[in-house]
């Protein structure tokens, strides 16, 4: 997001942040958006799942009815930060869930 003083102070407040933080920001003309999504913390949860070996990231997305490309996208360490939507995020670790709860029924039936 371009930067804008009383934006940034109002992020800097919520998130608890240095003072130099927002000198950052300004130097940089620009507030990063992690700040701006709902939870960043369940996409870096979500990445850490499809990053798994043992699960095809490229099937989660297709049952999930999202386009694998922006896994990918997302993935890249270059400058864009491209970020999946929240929405997406939501889909996919609901996804998720289901899948363990198929396992988890498949293993328990077999027990």
């Amino acid at each position: 997001m371009k930067f804008d003083l009383t934006k940034a102070q109002e992020v800097a407040k919520l998130h608890n942040l240095s003072p130099k933080t927002i000198e950052v920001w300004k130097h940089r003309h620009e507030i990063p958006e992690i700040y701006f999504r709902q939870n960043p913390f369940q996409e870096s949860k979500l990445m850490d799942y499809l990053q798994n070996p043992k699960i095809n990231a490229k099937a989660v997305f297709k049952n999930a009815g999202i386009s694998y490309y922006k896994f990918i996208a997302a993935n890249r360490t270059d400058d864009k930060h491209v970020h999946l939507s929240s929405e997406d995020v939501q889909v996919l670790l609901d996804e998720i869930q289901k899948i363990k709860t198929s396992i988890a029924l498949l293993v328990y039936s077999f027990a």
